[in-house]
């Protein structure tokens, strides 16, 4: 019996050492909710409102597998519906620690307006603090390194520990059109855990990409690139991809 015990409490030791990446399906829509050793959540986005609750059971469904019973930190990357419009959902069925975004909505117009009442409701629901972030700050989350790197269209200008290296991708890439909507201003973060990287930059696009990557490469090598804007050409501009 005792060995059993050993035993168990080496296993709780180890898991208690791992981070958990759990990539939600909310079918085109982005969330992902990550689980630090200290066992602090972070959801990044919540996918789409309606759907009969889809987006909402299925982060609660995932959350509940995961062994979390509130998110600790929810990071609303940009205000699209198909980041933040289940956030409603969420706020309806957990419990929200601090909700963090990079200020108030830069876009206008209907859309905008809904996307602005939905963080109201969540915000009011959960009785979340709040956190605006900026390049270069650090997201809270015990027992990793969530750095800032892209924030409402500003990025770092320094390299992050290891990297700042002169990128030879960059030779012949030239910007394109200037993008004037919150796509440009989404929270791009890198976590890092010991020597595991893993690089989250939302629906950030080509131009933005490219004062990260070029013409030095101010974010390093990753393990976990997750696709920009949902694998679109506009984004995922090659010098940063190969980066």
């Amino acid at each position: 019996m005792r060995v059993l015990v050993l035993l168990a409490a080496a296993a709780t030791l180890h898991a208690a050492k791992t981070v958990e990446i759990y990539f939600i399906d909310v079918e085109g829509g982005q969330s992902t909710l990550i689980v630090s050793p200290s066992g602090e959540s972070l959801l990044v986005d919540a996918g789409w409102p309606g759907f009969n609750g889809r987006d909402g059971d299925r982060i609660l469904q995932t959350s509940k597998k995961a062994g979390v019973k509130r998110i600790d930190y929810f990071l609303a990357t940009h205000y699209h519906t198909d980041h933040i419009g289940g956030i409603e959902q969420l706020a309806d069925r957990m419990k929200i620690g601090t909700i963090v975004t990079h200020g108030p909505n830069t876009e206008t117009g209907k859309n905008a307006d809904a996307m602005n009442k939905a963080y109201e409701y969540a915000l009011k629901t959960s009785g979340a603090k709040t956190l605006v972030v900026k390049p270069g700050d650090k997201i809270p989350l015990k027992g990793v390194d969530v750095h800032v790197v892209a924030a409402r269209g500003d990025q770092i200008a320094a390299a992050l520990a290891g990297a700042g290296k002169p990128n030879p991708h960059c030779a012949g890439v030239a910007e394109k059109n200037n993008d004037p909507t919150e796509n440009a201003r989404s929270i791009g973060f890198v976590l890092t855990h010991g020597k595991f990287r893993f690089i989250d930059l939302a629906d950030l696009t080509h131009n933005k990409e490219l004062k990260l990557a070029c013409p030095n490469n101010l974010l390093g090598e990753v393990d976990l690139y997750l696709t920009d804007h949902h694998g679109l050409d506009t984004s995922n501009a090659m010098p940063l991809v190969h980066g």
